[in-house]
């Protein structure tokens, strides 16, 4: 005891005495050092959000709604999130109406900025999502979310598949980016419209870069 008492200003030594009351089944207790915790270590925020969602897992396990809403609210306003798990918690326990202002709210706040394309692909608010990939200019974001947003928005997403694979053309130099510009031509000619587009940028290729024989070769055998 007298050890503990001594070094209660440590997180660690708290955690364990958290632990040690929710094995025992004092939930109370452990919730009272949780909150007391959240206070003591509030310049830490990985310590925060550890406090935040055990108190989250206790406050459902004790049937204490109205503090396990609170504590959601605490938890994805202001603590970095990278899971959806607690917003679609939160969103369970808002009204339609409540839910709609709180996403709005998230979808503008910094702990939520690493997950906000995933936030508005499981809201399927899919007009945000395009403007968003788009404006990301991250070719890895137009193909991870590229499934859902070819069904929404075909001509959007063929075009900017389109102004990727020119800007690129310009600065690739080797053999290897040529064969993946060419599945990304065969890509466009996958959308609706989208031969005509790839057939365009071809032969715009042939006249600009015509004295690129690795690159025209790959064209040829892309049969483009």
């Amino acid at each position: 005891g007298q050890y503990r008492k001594k070094n209660r200003r440590f997180a660690a030594v708290r955690m364990l005495e958290i632990e040690e009351f929710i094995q025992a089944g004092k939930n109370r207790e452990a919730v009272r050092v949780l909150m007391e915790s959240k206070e003591l270590d509030r310049k830490s925020p990985a310590w925060v959000k550890e406090y935040s969602q055990k108190l989250i897992e206790l406050y459902k396990q004790m049937h204490m709604d109205k503090e396990y809403k609170e504590e959601l609210l605490f938890q994805v306003f202001f603590c970095e999130q990278d899971s959806l798990d607690p917003i679609a918690k939160l969103k369970e326990v808002c009204e339609p109406k409540e839910w709609e202002q709180n996403r709005e709210r998230l979808l503008e706040c910094p702990s939520v900025q690493g997950i906000k394309l995933s936030l508005l692909e499981s809201e399927k608010m899919f007009d945000r999502l395009l403007d968003e990939v788009i404006s990301s200019g991250s070719i890895y974001m137009m193909d991870r979310y590229e499934k859902v947003l070819k069904k929404a928005y075909p001509d959007r997403m063929r075009t900017a598949y389109a102004a990727y694979v020119k800007k690129q053309a310009e600065i690739v130099s080797d053999r290897r980016r040529y064969k993946e510009l060419m599945a990304y031509l065969k890509k466009i000619a996958s959308y609706p419209q989208g031969r005509e587009t790839a057939g365009e940028i071809a032969r715009e290729w042939r006249m600009l870069y015509k004295r690129r024989t690795a690159m025209m070769d790959e064209l040829r055998k892309a049969g483009l």
